[in-house]
C-alpha cells in the first residue's frame, strides 16, 4: 500500500520538520536514538535528554515534570529552549494549539529572531483560537474494503456530508481543499502566514474545522484542518469527497489502526502486543515506527 507521489510531496511541504527551531543551538543529548537514551542511559542521559526521551516513548506526564523542571533552572538557556520546542511537538501533534501556541510564545521570549519560529507564530496562534481538539467516544470500528478502497482512506460524516480522507502520520496537519470545505460546510478563515505547495510557490495558509467528526461510532471534536486550493495539486485530480487528508492529530485520537490483508481497516481497538515489542515512539511530530522485514 502507497500513497500517490503528489500526496507525499505537497503534505511534506506543509510539515514542520524535525529540529527546526533552534537547529543552530548546540544539542545537549548524546544521541536522538530514543529508544537508547529511555532504556540504555536512564539515569546517565542529560535532564533534557530524558524529559524528551519521556515524551517520545508515551509518558507525557513524567516528560514534561522533567522538562518544566530544565526550563526553571535555567529558563533563558539553549536547553530551555529545547524543552519548549519538545513541548510544542507534544502539545502539536495532540492538538492542543492553545498549549502549543503557549510554547511557540516562549521559544520567541528566548530568541525573538529565530525566523522559524516567526513564521509559525501566525498558524499556532490562529489554531489556538480554535478549541482544543477532543475525543468524546472511542469505540472500535472496522471497515470493510468496499468502503476504504483496500487502503487507509477513513470514511467519515460531518455536518450530515459524507466523504473518504486518508490518513498519514507524516503529515502534521489534518488537510483539505478550498472546495471539500465549502462542499462539507464548513468555515474558512485566513491566517497571515503561508507555506509552500507542491509546485514550490508559497499559498495563503487558512483553516477550518470540524466541530464533530464521525468515523463510525468513533467520534471527535473540533477537529482543525489546513486548507489548500482544490485548483492545484493533488486536488485538482481528485473527486470532491476525497480531497482530505487526516493528520497525525486524527492517528493518535484514533489510538490504534490495523490494516488487513483483505483490506478490512480496524480502528481504535483494543491491542496488547508483545511485551518486548519495540514501542512506537515520536521525533517532533513524526511516528518512528522499528520494523523487521
Amino acid at each position: 500500500m502507497r500513497f500517490s507521489a503528489a500526496f507525499l510531496i505537497v503534505f511534506a511541504a506543509c510539515a514542520i520538520q524535525p529540529g527546526i527551531y533552534g537547529q543552530s543551538f548546540h544539542d545537549t543529548c548524546d544521541t536522538h536514538s530514543w529508544p537508547a537514551i529511555s532504556q540504555e542511559l536512564a539515569g546517565k542521559a542529560s535532564t533534557l535528554c530524558e524529559g524528551v526521551a519521556d515524551l517520545a516513548v508515551g509518558k507525557p506526564k513524567s516528560g514534561v515534570r522533567i522538562l518544566l523542571q530544565v526550563i526553571k533552572r535555567a529558563p533563558r538557556s539553549d536547553a530551555a529552549y529545547e524543552a519548549h520546542e519538545a513541548l510544542l511537538s507534544l502539545y502539536g501533534r495532540a492538538g492542543q494549539f492553545r498549549e502549543a501556541a503557549h510554547e511557540v510564545r516562549a521559544l520567541l521570549a528566548i530568541h525573538p529572531n529565530e525566523r522559524d519560529a516567526l513564521d509559525t507564530e501566525p498558524l499556532f496562534e490562529a489554531l489556538s483560537r480554535f478549541p482544543d481538539m477532543t475525543v468524546s467516544n472511542r469505540t472500535p470500528v472496522s471497515f470493510p474494503p468496499s468502503a476504504t478502497r483496500s487502503s487507509l482512506a477513513i470514511p467519515f460524516t460531518t455536518n450530515g456530508q459524507g466523504g473518504a480522507f486518508y490518513l498519514d502520520t507524516g503529515s502534521n496537519f489534518s488537510i483539505i481543499s478550498d472546495a471539500e470545505a465549502r462542499a462539507l460546510g464548513l468555515s474558512v478563515v485566513s491566517v497571515s502566514s503561508e507555506v509552500a505547495g507542491i509546485t514550490g510557490r508559497t499559498v495563503p495558509i487558512r483553516l477550518t474545522e470540524m466541530k464533530e467528526l464521525r468515523i463510525g461510532s468513533i467520534r471527535l471534536r473540533n477537529v482543525p484542518f489546513l486548507v489548500m486550493p482544490a485548483a492545484k495539486p493533488p486536488f485538482n485530480e481528485m473527486p470532491v469527497r476525497t480531497q482530505g487528508l487526516f493528520g497525525i492529530q486524527v492517528a493518535i485520537a484514533v489510538q490504534t489502526v490495523r490494516l488487513h490483508s483483505d483490506g478490512q481497516l480496524d480502528l481504535a481497538f483494543a491491542n496488547k502486543p508483545p511485551a518486548d515489542a519495540p514501542r512506537l515512539t515520536f521525533a517532533v511530530f513524526f511516528p518512528v515506527l522499528h520494523v523487521t522485514f
